[in-house]
């Protein structure tokens, strides 16, 4: 399981949720595609994925448990970064 720290906005936020065991991302609604970047706790970049629709959510693909950081790099120019634990 993810352990997140849920906002109070999913509009205004891109945000890690736990569903059916996966972790997903929510994105904003500020642009039609983005670039993931997923890093391990030692900053080693161990997924990418780019163009990804930002109108349904991503499921986060990694396999061994530990801390995550997610870059989210919207085609608009805004970056976010998300942490989360994988369990």
């Amino acid at each position: 399981s993810i352990d997140l720290e849920i906002p109070t906005s999913y509009s205004q936020n891109t945000v890690i949720y736990e569903a059916e065991g996966q972790g997903k991302i929510r994105f904003e609604n500020i642009s039609d595609r983005a670039n993931l970047q997923i890093y391990n706790a030692l900053g080693v970049l161990v997924h990418t994925e780019n163009g990804v629709s930002t109108s349904s959510d991503y499921t986060v693909n990694v396999a061994t448990p530990g801390m995550y950081i997610v870059k989210v790099a919207y085609q608009n120019g805004e970056v976010r970064t998300v942490k989360f634990i994988n369990k």
